[in-house]
C-alpha cells in the first residue's frame, strides 16, 4: 500500500561525502563494526597518500620544486587530507549506529536477551487492558528483579552477567503458556503478562517461572558456576475493575514494583500478589489486598 500526502524531496549527498557514505553505509552491511572502521580508515590513508603524489607531481611540474623533499609539508598534507575524510567517517559511522539503535528499538525486540523491550510491552499493556475493560475478564501483571545481580557483574564480569540475563529470560520464555507475554522492562527487570488470570492462576504460573529461573546457571571465564533467584511482585484486577475504571499500564506496573520490594524485604526469591478490587463498602473506590 502506498502511502499519500506530502512528498518530501530526498537531497542527494554532498560529492566530498558520497564516498564515506556509500563505502560505510556497504561495509557495516557486510561486516561488523570494528572491521569496517579498520577497512574504511585504510581507505582514508591510501586516499591521502594518492594526494600527496599528485599534489607533488603537480608542484614539481608548476615550479620546479620536488614538494616530498620539503619535511614539513610531507609530514603536514596527509594530516590536512586524512581530517575531513576520517571527520566524515566517523560521522558516518555514528549515523548509521544510531539508525540501527533506532531500527532495533522499533522492531520492539530486546537486543540481549531477543525478547520483547519496553516500548512494546508498554503497547501490549495498553491493548491487553483495553481487552480486559470490553471482556470483564481478570488481568494480571508481575514484575521479575533477578536478585543481587549487580555481584554478578562486580564478581564475574559483564560478559557474565549478559549471558546470565539471557538464559532466564529464555527460561521465563520457555515456561508460559502460548496466551502469556514476557519482555524486558530494563536492565535486570521483566514484566509478565498474564492475559485472563486471576490472582490464584497467577500464582502458579508466577511460581513455575521462580522454580525455573531457580535451575538457571551459566559458567563465567574461570568456570565457576552462577545462578540467581528471582523475586516477583505482581498485581491482578479484578474484572468488575477492569470494566469501570481506565488503567494506564505505568500505574500497574508501579503497584506490581511495590509488590516485588516487598517480595525482597521478605527475604528474595519470593512472591507477592496485590489483588484490585472494588472496595465493598465504597465501590467507587478501588481496594488492595496483599496475597
Amino acid at each position: 500500500m502506498r502511502a499519500t500526502g506530502n512528498v518530501r524531496t530526498r537531497r542527494s549527498p554532498a560529492p566530498a561525502g558520497y564516498l564515506p557514505t556509500l563505502l560505510s553505509s556497504l561495509l557495516l552491511g557486510k561486516m561488523p563494526l570494528w572491521l569496517a572502521v579498520q577497512l574504511l580508515a585504510v581507505v582514508c590513508v591510501t586516499l591521502s597518500i594518492v594526494a600527496v603524489l599528485l599534489l607533488g607531481r603537480i608542484a614539481d611540474a608548476a615550479v620546479g620544486t620536488d614538494l616530498r623533499a620539503i619535511p614539513l609539508v610531507t609530514i603536514a598534507l596527509p594530516i590536512v587530507v586524512m581530517i575531513p575524510l576520517l571527520w566524515t567517517v566517523i560521522r558516518q559511522l555514528r549515523d548509521i549506529a544510531a539508525q540501527r539503535d533506532r531500527a532495533v528499538a522499533a522492531s520492539g525486540t530486546d537486543e540481549l536477551t531477543g525478547l520483547p523491550n519496553r516500548r512494546w510491552l508498554h503497547d501490549l499493556l495498553e491493548r491487553t487492558l483495553a481487552g480486559a475493560r470490553r471482556s470483564g475478564q481478570s488481568l494480571t501483571i508481575a514484575l521479575l528483579d533477578v536478585d543481587d545481580f549487580k555481584s554478578v557483574n562486580d564478581a564475574h564480569g559483564h560478559q557474565t552477567g549478559d549471558a546470565l540475563l539471557a538464559a532466564i529470560a529464555a527460561a521465563c520464555d520457555r515456561t508460559l503458556r502460548a496466551s502469556d507475554a514476557v519482555g524486558r522492562w530494563g536492565g535486570e527487570e521483566f514484566v509478565v503478562v498474564l492475559p485472563d488470570t486471576g490472582s490464584n492462576g497467577a500464582r502458579v504460573i508466577l511460581e513455575r517461572l521462580r522454580a525455573a529461573v531457580a535451575e538457571v546457571a551459566v559458567t563465567d571465564a574461570a568456570g565457576c558456576a552462577v545462578c540467581r533467584s528471582v523475586s516477583i511482585g505482581a498485581v491482578t484486577v479484578d474484572p468488575a475493575v477492569a470494566m469501570v475504571r481506565p488503567f494506564a499500564p505505568l500505574g500497574l506496573i508501579a503497584v506490581a514494583d511495590r509488590a516485588m520490594y516487598r517480595a525482597k524485604r521478605a527475604g528474595k526469591d519470593g512472591i507477592r500478589i496485590e489483588v484490585m478490587r472494588l472496595a465493598i463498602d465504597r465501590p467507587a473506590d478501588l481496594a488492595l489486598s496483599d496475597l
